[in-house]
């Protein structure tokens, strides 16, 4: 269990990777401005340590700040550094080092490389030799950017905060995304909650070109999966078996440990047996009321026991109300307004969860 409120205080203030840039040709020391502006907005105000790359003459300009582990998000560049390549995020591919990979089949089949990454994301490719920069995301829209177009360059974030700060036009709720907001519980069709801001689509892959030319592709199509041709059920089983760990030791060998966020559901138990049969250590925690035991918990111990692997229980409590108000404010302005109060909770036992494991990894 844990009780510490020290451990809490001394993660009162997030950590998050951000990746804050411009694409658009401007007069000199224009957009280096701009850009500065908008990493300041950023929820980790200590800009001093961020990583910055200009290059005027393509007309891109971004900045990104440390991620939990006090890391920069790496600019890796191929030898002839032609080719550069920046992933915020975790995404995975058959390389342990993804930057490398993705720049050797990006020389080799162009945008096609991007499918074959998986995980949640958001990145840059930089193509010195045609001119270039690309703009992407997972398949999902998992790794979220936002997006402002204006008249002479385009400005994008992984916080809207950057982007507000940048144009003060959008400072305002744009009222038909509020609506949705209010009825659905998120605002629909890659809007965000603020006028003039979108999200970048799922599986995007937007070019942006020395020109100021912007052709926005996708790279993936949900079709390409819904139409594969049917399996039988025990082709399925069979193949299911083989990509299900396959994925999952991807997932759980990364750079950064992994703990189980652990429930008494199928899918995490699926996720837990294929750990044990592998030999892998997975420590585990379950979230859990203030009063009793909840099935989760209560199944989720069991399980831990019968894989051999740790398990914690992390209560909401009493120190989680002593600490609502400032949670409640920081769970707003760390989603941009896309999670209300009620996100307070999670935003308490994810950070007590972080000190088990940075990574959790669920069965969702």
């Amino acid at each position: 269990m844990f009780k510490s409120s020290r451990r809490l205080k001394r993660q009162v203030t997030p950590i998050l990777t951000t990746i804050t840039g411009i694409f658009g040709l401007g007069r000199a020391g224009e957009n280096e401005a701009l850009l500065s502006r908008m990493l300041e907005a950023t929820l980790r105000r200590d800009v001093s340590s961020s990583g910055k790359y200009a290059n005027p003459e393509l007309g891109v300009f971004f900045a990104s700040s440390p991620d939990d582990a006090g890391q920069l998000p790496k600019l890796a560049w191929n030898k002839a550094r032609t080719i550069a390549c920046l992933i915020s995020g975790d995404a995975f591919i058959a390389s342990s080092d993804v930057h490398i990979q993705l720049i050797q089949l990006y020389e080799e089949v162009g945008l096609s490389a991007l499918e074959r990454l998986n995980g949640w994301f958001s990145g840059l490719l930089i193509d010195v030799q045609h001119q270039q920069a690309i703009l992407f995301n997972d398949r999902y829209g998992l790794g979220r950017i936002y997006i402002h177009e204006g008249k002479c360059r385009v400005l994008f974030s992984t916080e809207a905060k950057s982007l507000l700060a940048a144009v003060p036009n959008s400072r305002e709720l744009d009222s038909r995304s509020l609506g949705e907001w209010l009825s659905c519980g998120c605002v629909l069709a890659n809007k965000s909650l603020f006028r003039g801001v979108s999200l970048l689509p799922p599986g995007s892959a937007w070019i942006f070109s020395a020109n100021g030319v912007v052709t926005k592709k996708t790279y993936f199509r949900t079709g390409s999966w819904e139409n594969q041709p049917l399996l039988s059920p025990s082709e399925f089983s069979e193949r299911f078996g083989e990509i299900f760990c396959r994925v999952l030791g991807r997932y759980t060998n990364g750079s950064r440990p992994v703990a189980m966020s652990l429930t008494g559901g199928l899918d995490s138990r699926m996720i837990m047996a294929c750990a044990h049969v592998n030999g892998r250590k997975l420590p585990c925690y379950t979230f859990n009321g203030s009063y009793q035991d909840c099935v989760d918990v209560r199944i989720a111990r069991k399980v831990a026991a019968a894989c051999d692997q740790p398990h914690q229980t992390i209560s909401v409590g009493e120190e989680f109300l002593d600490h609502f108000p400032r949670l409640a404010a920081e769970t707003i302005e760390i989603t941009d307004g896309a999670m209300d109060v009620s996100g307070a909770a999670e935003l308490y036992v994810n950070r007590l969860a972080r000190q088990i494991a940075p990574v959790r990894l669920t069965g969702n």
